[in-house]
């Protein structure tokens, strides 16, 4: 395996990588979000 085929591999995860932690990301804030406009809603008589 050449330096090429490997530095192709490596930025292939490093960029999977990256991808999954921002997916996790945004569905956390959009959890955090959910839960803070249903607190809200609930405070709300």
């Amino acid at each position: 395996m050449s330096m090429n085929e490997l530095r192709t591999i490596t930025t292939q995860q490093v960029q999977e990588m990256h991808n999954s932690l921002e997916l996790q990301y945004w569905t956390r804030l959009s959890e955090m979000r959910n839960r803070y406009e249903s607190t809200l809603q609930q405070q709300i008589p």
